[in-house]
């Protein structure tokens, strides 16, 4: 009885895991996307007002935002790594 209560705690708990990892690495693929489709936005009207000094904002914007999303790729395949390792 006591070891069917803790075999199914272990499943609760590893469903529980799988769940948050899922979640992590969706949220890192729509950062991706919000990514990519907000630098093209970006980038296609700093073209239109004809801004081509090299001292942009979508420059430090799109280097800031890469860093960042670095980090969350990071923090989400890493541990997704470490969790399927053991």
């Amino acid at each position: 009885m006591n070891r069917d209560r803790f075999v199914i705690r272990n499943l609760m708990e590893s469903k529980s895991q799988i769940r948050k990892l899922a979640k992590l690495l969706m949220s890192f693929k729509s950062h991706l996307t919000i990514f990519i489709i907000g630098n093209m936005l970006l980038w296609a009207i700093w073209l239109l007002n004809n801004s081509f000094d090299f001292n942009s904002l979508p420059l430090y914007i799109s280097v800031t935002w890469s860093v960042i999303l670095m980090i969350h790729y990071l923090v989400a395949y890493e541990i997704f790594k470490l969790k399927k390792n053991n």
